[in-house]
């Protein structure tokens, strides 16, 4: 502020009162006067909205809870708690500060959670493609946040920031951030269950913050959050891999690796997934040397295992490998075995996340989605929850325009005796075995994969 500015004159007029009464008088005109300096012509309602009572009765408050104290949250301290749940390996950092650096846990272990984001993201009021969550956590009224815009480099810019809140109810400010000093302006009260949503915009233009509690509480909210307690699990949306690398250190990396790569690969099939194709020979695959065709798949690996290894096989072939021409996915198998009795539609988020992932790092190659194998009939939730995650498979290639790869039917026999369609035990090690065996069941698998790597027709015209 210039020295002749009169709000400097105003402080000095209120140091200079000689009396109590002239001070108070003071100090409420200097008050005023820094309001009326704080004046904004943004819309604010245009930012920041609440929806209330959008949680559905589906998603219990108890499930909620319970996932988020398995965090490992410290339930005693008065700071919030915040923990980073994302579908990658990438950390997130507060204010893109190295010191508030939060390492990821892995959203998919968090069932209930993933359902929310699935509710959040068929709203129409948000931008409907979030893709991770933080989550925080105030143990009581004296946990509060200041001033401050959630404009991370990580964070896309473009979507919405939608925030859930389950317990005490709380006032989040906002000001206008070209203006000093900042004062609220604009204020939502977020209750249990209500959704508030900041939009694309919010984080460039506004500051906001979370006030201190005054043991409100709205009607029907459990008694387990008592009368201060409130979780917050904020839904957002990270860039994709390839456009956060392109600015930073990893771009470098992957400029010397190609300098030193003296033949880069043409025309590569790239087999990413878990045990069932891993026993896929990629060398007769590719017909010695026909095509060239690369096998990443391990034992155990779920959504984000086959993520890292697209990425590991991006990072170690110039960064950025637009001669892959085809990618094929082979996943579900083991990330339906948590699901057993609650379904499988909690997996549609981290499934379409991983498409549009491999989209950004490989935006010429066309991706073929396998579906699951008729899996052992012995256990009760088993065809219920592999039917489930085929269909999941089948929309999400419908959406993103992928190819749907399906093997189902190539594994069953009619068997009069069940009065229909059964696995064929002939292609499995035995009949409580998941996987094929090599002579009957991976060479079958093979035959499929070695009809769309040698061929060029494209029936869907993507």
């Amino acid at each position: 502020m210039a020295m002749d500015d009169p709000l400097i004159s105003s402080f000095q007029k209120l140091l200079s009162s000689s009396s109590e009464k002239q001070k108070k008088s003071m100090l409420l005109l200097l008050t005023e006067s820094l309001k009326n300096k704080s004046t904004t012509n943004i819309d604010f309602s245009e930012y920041a909205s609440v929806i209330e009572n959008f949680v559905p009765n589906s998603i219990m408050d108890s499930a909620i809870v319970a996932e988020v104290e398995s965090m490992g949250v410290d339930l005693k301290s008065d700071k919030p708690q915040t923990r980073w749940l994302s579908l990658d390996n990438r950390e997130y950092c507060f204010s893109n500060k190295a010191k508030l650096k939060h390492s990821p846990r892995n959203l998919s272990d968090y069932n209930n959670i993933c359902k929310l984001m699935e509710e959040v993201n068929s709203n129409s009021s948000t931008s409907q493609d979030a893709n991770s969550a933080l989550v925080i956590v105030y143990n009581s009224d004296n946990s509060a946040i200041n001033f401050h815009d959630d404009s991370e480099d990580l964070l896309d810019s473009s979507s919405s920031i939608s925030s859930v809140t389950f317990g005490s109810t709380r006032e989040v400010q906002f000001c206008d951030k070209s203006l000093w000093p900042r004062l609220p302006q604009h204020s939502v009260k977020c209750g249990h269950h209500d959704l508030m949503i900041m939009q694309p915009g919010c984080q460039e233009k506004l500051a906001h913050r979370v006030c201190r509690g005054s043991n409100i509480v709205k009607p029907g909210t459990p008694s387990v959050f008592g009368s201060s307690r409130r979780i917050v699990i904020s839904f957002r949306k990270v860039k994709s891999y390839s456009s956060v690398v392109a600015s930073s250190d990893v771009s470098d990396v992957s400029a010397k690796n190609l300098k030193t790569q003296k033949n880069p690969i043409t025309g590569v099939s790239i087999i990413a997934g878990d045990s069932h194709t891993m026993g896929l020979d990629a060398d007769k695959l590719g017909r010695k040397g026909r095509r060239k065709v690369i096998n990443l798949s391990q034992g155990g690996a779920r959504i984000p295992d086959v993520q890292k290894q697209l990425e590991q096989y991006w990072h170690s072939n110039e960064g950025s490998d637009f001669s892959v021409q085809k990618i094929f996915l082979c996943v579900g198998t083991n990330d339906i075995r948590p699901c057993r009795e609650r379904g499988t539609r909690s997996l549609k988020s981290p499934l379409l996340y991983l498409v549009e992932h491999i989209k950004m790092m490989y935006p010429k190659a066309s991706i073929w989605i396998q579906s699951l194998l008729p899996l052992p009939w012995q256990h009760r939730y088993t065809f219920k929850n592999v039917m489930q995650f085929n269909d999941i498979i089948y929309e999400v290639c419908k959406q993103t325009q992928c190819f749907y790869l399906d093997i189902f039917k190539d594994f069953l026999i009619y068997n009069p005796k069940y009065n229909g369609l059964r696995r064929h035990e002939i292609f499995f090690v035995d009949s409580t075995n998941i996987h094929l065996n090599k002579r009957y069941g991976l060479a079958r698998l093979a035959r499929r994969y070695l009809e769309i790597i040698h061929n060029t027709f494209n029936p869907l015209g993507y």
